[in-house]
């Protein structure tokens, strides 16, 4: 991937765990996975997060501005007869990155209540050199547990539509869902999550280990947090070049993500909590 474009996936990515893997790798599903059916009152329950919850970010690359993002807890959705969590996200350049790069790319994820597990993935991608060609892509991927298969559609503009189909691992996440469920575990020294997740074709594993305590000030406050190191692998082999960080706050109940630090191939990415809107649950 192209440094313009890492910058302008930036909030997309070092916040939602997206990075350059291999073309293959092992493919562990048991068919006929479901997750459990509950009511609508009930999708959230339990997690520290809730509907109308909204956590705003600054991005920066090597220490500069490049763009700002956001990501959204919205009220259950009944899709397929089923409630679902629903969640958002949405990246954009800054403005004066604007005369190298322009990008503006949100996400919308389905994933099922109690296990977390994929259902159903929206990406809208709107990228490019302020005066070169520009990237239009809408690519969406409906997940089957009980086939053990991801089934994609990805329509760019000037090209033709394609239709893709992948198998997954059980029970994985995609990449958006697995950001908000890291704050779901209860993390304990010497203690690890491991999360099977899903994006661009390939299931993999995010491995969250627990680094220790530190309080820590970004654009939003001062805050208590929990200091996370997150690993991604294709099996046993480690896949991602840097180390990726993130921060729990501790003094607050949601426990938001307050800061991201990213090492990519040339600089780093971080990025800072400027606003956070605590949710109000369901109505």
């Amino acid at each position: 991937m192209k440094i313009n474009q890492m910058i302008t996936h930036l909030s997309l990515i070092a916040l939602m765990l997206i990075f350059t893997l291999p073309a293959t790798g092992e493919t562990f599903c048991v068919p006929g996975v479901v997750s459990p059916v509950v009511e609508e009152e009930e999708v959230y329950r339990g997690l520290p997060f809730t509907p109308g919850e909204r956590a705003e970010y600054a991005v920066s690359y090597m220490g500069l501005s490049a763009g700002r993002a956001h990501l959204e807890v919205r009220p259950p959705i009944l899709k397929d007869g089923v409630w679902h969590r629903l969640y958002a996200a949405e990246a954009h350049t800054g403005k004066w990155y604007r005369m190298i790069f322009v990008g503006h790319d949100s996400i919308l994820a389905y994933s099922h209540s109690v296990s977390g597990m994929a259902s159903h993935f929206i990406l809208d991608q709107d990228e490019g050199k302020l005066l070169g060609s520009r990237l239009h892509k809408h690519t969406e991927i409906h997940f089957d547990h009980q086939k053990c298969i991801a089934m994609g559609t990805v329509d760019e503009r000037g090209k033709t539509k394609k239709n893709e189909q992948f198998e997954i691992n059980s029970g994985v996440m995609d990449t958006l869902s697995a950001t908000f469920q890291i704050r779901a575990f209860n993390y304990q020294p010497g203690a690890a999550l491991r999360l099977p997740v899903y994006s661009s074709g390939k299931s993999w594993w995010l491995r969250v280990e627990m680094l220790g305590e530190e309080k820590i000030e970004v654009p939003a406050g001062v805050f208590s947090t929990i200091k996370l190191r997150l690993h991604t692998y294709l099996g046993d082999a480690l896949q991602q070049k840097g180390d990726l960080l993130a921060w729990l706050a501790l003094d607050r109940s949601e426990r938001p993500i307050v800061q991201v630090k990213a090492e990519v191939r040339i600089g780093s990415l971080q990025l800072e909590l400027v606003r956070f809107q605590p949710g109000k649950g369901v109505e």
